[in-house]
């Protein structure tokens, strides 16, 4: 495949999620798709790549198969937005302990140069309670002391909980009690976060059998990255009590492998579902803010 990148290489999936986007804190979705050309060119001419394979995407990012002096490695591009702002610091901490390891970082264009994974093989097609204890087990390497410079919790999850203190009608108010006594009392000591640890986003590699792909790195309580592992794969959870034991199941298991104290787990946990309903909520997508409202009704319930 030639390294010249254009406007019809564009992975239309991409192209439908970010045109009209509003900026966050950079372009907007659509001149970003307008500059992507430009972007991936200029950045394998800086870095010596050929492209050689088809493109690919993630909700927000370009990623592309490249080789560079003989070795295969992955070029991704981000849309500017601030969970891809600090994408290179956790991976650079981390330094590939249980996670994709970054080869070279330009932040100013929100490009990475990652080692290659097989893409085509994540823990989705692995059976749900066994792919839990590899989240798990990679979350337990994942929580070390975070960077100074990447954001605290308290600020990120503050500023998305001050809509749920004024009580609007898309949470029971009995749970948003709930996560709000959780948030405002429970104390931890702050761990490096992934954030988005989920069976996607954990691929199959040469060096390890399972890396995590992705960190959206925060200074936070270890059991507030539990959730993902919890809130999809939903379609195989049955009804009434038998998804009650499924829900409580994946939760001990991800914090067992993981090191986590069941309590902290749950209640982090619970303030996780919250938000997420909160935003289903706001997103206009009331299937979904079903769903995570009965994993919340669970978690709200001692076990």
């Amino acid at each position: 495949m030639t390294a010249q990148f254009a406007h019809a290489d564009v992975p239309a999936d991409l192209a439908r999620r970010l045109t009209g986007r509003p900026a966050d804190h950079g372009v907007d979705g659509s001149a970003w798709l307008d500059q992507l050309p430009g972007l991936v060119n200029q950045q394998t001419a800086a870095w010596e790549l050929t492209i050689t394979g088809a493109p690919m995407n993630g909700h927000n990012a370009l990623v592309l198969p490249v080789e560079r002096h003989g070795d295969h490695h992955i070029l991704k591009l981000s849309w500017p937005h601030l969970e891809a702002d600090f994408e290179h610091i956790g991976l650079r901490h981390w330094d590939g302990n249980g996670i994709v390891k970054l080869i070279a970082a330009d932040p100013g264009h929100h490009a990475l140069l990652l080692e290659s994974l097989d893409v085509g093989h994540d823990l989705r097609a692995v059976e749900v309670e066994r792919a839990c204890g590899v989240i798990g087990g990679l979350l337990g390497r994942l929580h070390i002391a975070a960077p100074a410079n990447v954001p605290a919790f308290g600020d990120i999850v503050g500023e998305w909980l001050a809509p749920l203190r004024d009580y609007p009608a898309t949470v029971p108010r009995r749970y948003v009690d709930q996560a709000l006594e959780v948030f405002d009392q429970l104390e931890f000591t702050p761990r490096l976060l992934h954030l988005d640890l989920h069976y996607d986003n954990v691929l199959r590699s040469e060096r390890e059998p399972w890396l995590a792909i992705d960190p959206k790195p925060v200074s936070g309580p270890p059991g507030f990255d539990i959730y993902p592992a919890v809130r999809n794969r939903v379609e195989e959870y049955s009804t009434g009590q038998q998804m009650r034991w499924q829900v409580q199941r994946r939760v001990e298991i991800v914090a067992d492998a993981a090191g986590i104290d069941l309590d902290h787990a749950r209640d982090w946990t619970l303030v996780h579902a919250v938000l997420n309903a909160h935003e289903e909520a706001e997103n206009g997508q009331p299937a979904l803010v079903t769903w995570h409202l009965a994993i919340v009704k669970v978690l709200a319930e001692a076990w």
